[in-house]
């Protein structure tokens, strides 16, 4: 599969921010990265056994209470890369986040 630069270090990104989230914010014990693709799609989610530190989905991001910055600028540079993000918080029973990109079309700036 084919992924750009952009979208790579996006990816890596997001993979530790999440983490860190959970490890910090949620006082998760447990966290889950998986890494998979399609001829379509390469897609990256994490899931966490946390306290479900978000309580709105993607959609809803910019009218929380208390904005996440970071999960507001980590969406920000998903979306200007092509792809989409969602976050499905279930507290007190974790939160998975979803970054995918298309693997077609790629826009490497």
């Amino acid at each position: 599969f084919d992924v750009s630069p952009a979208q790579g270090i996006t990816l890596y990104q997001a993979a530790r921010e999440c983490a860190l989230k959970a490890a910090q914010q949620a006082q998760a014990q447990r966290c889950e990265l998986e890494l998979s693709y399609t001829d379509e799609k390469i897609e990256l989610a994490v899931r966490d056994d946390g306290s479900g530190g978000i309580e709105a989905p993607r959609e809803h991001l910019n009218r929380l209470a208390v904005p996440d910055h970071d999960l507001l600028g980590l969406s920000a540079r998903v979306e200007l890369l092509g792809g989409s993000l969602s976050v499905d918080a279930r507290p007190p029973k974790g939160t998975e986040t979803k970054i995918s990109f298309p693997l077609n079309g790629i826009r490497t700036s």
